[in-house]
């Protein structure tokens, strides 16, 4: 045999070659010594497959699990990934993953025996919002709708209230209540789907204040004027009398009045604006 790439056996009918080119053999008859030749063009297949591992991909709070969408552009080929988190089979274009990590797509071609490689990245995100639903507060005589004060310092979110008495805003950072109750906020992030809750407690006082008033004294010709006497055991309250003529005092427990008459007191309470 003759050649550029013959390693071995280039006497023998069967010799090892590891070059592309052309390559003769020379047959002689060892009787008459007559000679034949002929020859052969070996080729060379080299071409690895043409394929991508597809986009990065994230894990999230709602997508858990993902499919890698790797794509092969070359036939007759087998395919086989690498990687941590591989939920289902391994030697399909697009399985399906549950750990970041880095996947490794390997095509062999079945006709020459090339591989070609290419990988994706994994990442996670998998990062609470931060949520406030504010501080506590209380319904009142006075106050008989509150407006509550969520929030968050993450970006991109969305709001939603649980609670017995919400008037309106129920998607909003500050919706109105009007019942005694916990009002859950839940804040969720639009990006990863990730969710944080929070509660604010919401009480009701609307106890009515106590109210005393003294036995009404007579005016007369020697007393044109008297004072009434009244009180309330309550805390801060503020009184208010109404009659057919008070002189002064009409804000204080001890008015004093020059007429006589019906005289009527009411008391309120300071803090929750209830009145008796």
């Amino acid at each position: 045999w003759s050649g550029n790439g013959i390693s071995s056996g280039a006497q023998t009918a069967t010799p090892s070659i590891n070059k592309k080119g052309i390559y003769t053999v020379k047959i002689t008859n060892n009787t008459n010594h007559c000679s034949a030749k002929d020859s052969v063009f070996i080729a060379i297949d080299t071409a690895a497959p043409l394929l991508t591992a597809g986009a990065d991909k994230k894990l999230n709070c709602r997508d858990s699990i993902i499919s890698l969408e790797g794509q092969s552009f070359t036939v007759n080929t087998q395919y086989t990934w690498t990687g941590s988190g591989i939920v289902g089979g391994n030697a399909i274009l697009t399985p399906t993953v549950n750990i970041p990590d880095t996947y490794i797509l390997t095509s062999t071609s079945l006709d020459n025996g090339c591989s070609a490689s290419d990988a994706v990245i994994v990442t996670i995100d998998t990062i609470h919002p931060q949520v406030y639903a504010g501080v506590e507060d209380t319904l009142t005589c006075r106050d008989t709708v509150l407006m509550l004060s969520g929030s968050s310092t993450t970006a991109d979110v969305t709001f939603s209230w649980i609670g017995s008495g919400i008037v309106s805003g129920q998607l909003s950072p500050q919706p109105l209540i009007n019942t005694a109750d916990d009002y859950i906020l839940t804040v969720t992030n639009t990006l990863n789907h990730c969710s944080s809750d929070d509660t604010v407690a919401i009480a009701l006082n609307t106890v009515k204040p106590n109210i005393n008033i003294g036995n009404a004294p007579t005016l007369t010709c020697t007393n044109p004027t008297v004072t009434l006497s009244a009180g309330s055991s309550t805390a801060q309250v503020q009184y208010q009398w109404t009659g057919a003529a008070i002189v002064s005092g009409a804000m204080t427990a001890t008015p004093v009045v020059g007429l006589s008459g019906w005289y009527y007191l009411t008391v309120t309470d300071i803090v929750n604006g209830c009145s008796s």
